[in-house]
């Protein structure tokens, strides 16, 4: 069975990119170009996109951690060791710092904020009961 869970957006990360933003259109007004205002614009889609495709997908003994056409990585179920809560600033495929940090048997490890992270890792000890939960 496939179960799709999606990033949860924090407004940690959403506002200092709207006030970064907001100054690059209190410029734009000040001195209206073409040019200026469509990579504006088009910054602010490529952002909303990115944070908006941020999904974590349980199917079988895999999960697949996808942002947008960035990021499209796997992890064996089986091969991971722990999770536990982190507010890392890492970059990583998590829009909000309320994350999970998985941890796997080969000691890499990735940072993600799935919206009901408790529903996530209950899914994931279906499949490997192993797994050492620390929140």
């Amino acid at each position: 069975m496939k179960k799709v869970y999606k990033s949860k957006i924090g407004l940690e990360i959403i506002i200092p990119i709207l006030i970064i933003l907001a100054f690059g259109f209190k410029n734009i007004i000040n001195e209206p170009k073409v040019a200026p205002i469509i990579l504006l614009i088009l910054v602010l889609f490529f952002i909303a996109y990115m944070l908006t495709s941020i999904k974590y997908t349980i199917e079988n003994q895999n999960l697949n951690i996808k942002a947008g056409f960035l990021i499209n990585q796997n992890i064996n179920i089986m091969n991971i060791e722990s999770i536990k809560k982190s507010k890392n600033i890492l970059s990583s495929p998590a829009a909000s710092l309320d994350r999970l940090e998985i941890i796997e048997n080969n000691k890499n490890s990735i940072l993600i904020s799935p919206k009901n992270k408790i529903e996530f890792i209950e899914e994931l000890k279906k499949i490997n009961p192993q797994i050492d939960v620390k929140l």
